[in-house]
């Protein structure tokens, strides 16, 4: 009855080898910009790249995906504010800016605005290092679509200026 066994053996030396033949590579899961772009053959993958804004504002990316802002605002009094998240628009990020500086184009006049750093309690962020900032402008009542440029921010050491994005659709995926 060696026969059987031999098979067996056949079998299981050719299915382990069949295995280690397989095509390694974008592995379900894999995450970064390696795992997404490095490789040229064709399968679905939804290479498209957006995030949602967690206070239901408009999102603007800042550099590739290394950090967000996201607008928040209520055309009722011409309050606003402005979260400063993560590369996944997730958590916050304190930063040491004590303002942000916009301006906003709404039917052909543009307008400064100006957000200052706030603490928030349940966050535990004081001004100083706060992914918070809170603004006012009596232009911006009744006002649901503008566009606006932050002037510039330093999220992590790393600047940006002249950020142009559109509120509410912001900038994400374009």
């Amino acid at each position: 009855m060696s026969t059987p066994r031999s098979l067996l053996f056949l079998v299981g030396l050719l299915t382990l080898s069949g295995l280690a033949l397989l095509p390694i590579g974008c592995k379900a899961g894999e995450q970064g910009p390696a795992a997404e772009h490095d490789h040229d053959h064709d399968h679905d993958h939804d290479h498209g790249h957006h995030h949602v804004a967690p206070h239901g504002g408009a999102l603007a990316v800042l550099g590739s995906e290394f950090a967000h802002i996201e607008w928040v605002g209520d055309p009722a009094t011409g309050r606003f504010t402005v979260y400063v998240l993560d590369g996944e628009a997730v958590g916050g990020v304190p930063i040491g800016d004590d303002e942000l500086r916009f301006t906003v184009t709404e039917g052909g006049k543009s307008f400064p605005v100006v957000a200052r750093a706030a603490a928030n309690p349940l966050s535990g962020e004081e001004v100083g290092a706060t992914s918070e900032f809170r603004g006012e402008s009596p232009e911006l009542v009744g006002k649901e679509r503008f566009e606006v440029v932050l002037e510039r921010i330093t999220v992590r050491g790393v600047e940006f200026a002249a950020v142009s994005f559109a509120v509410p659709e912001g900038n994400e995926g374009h």
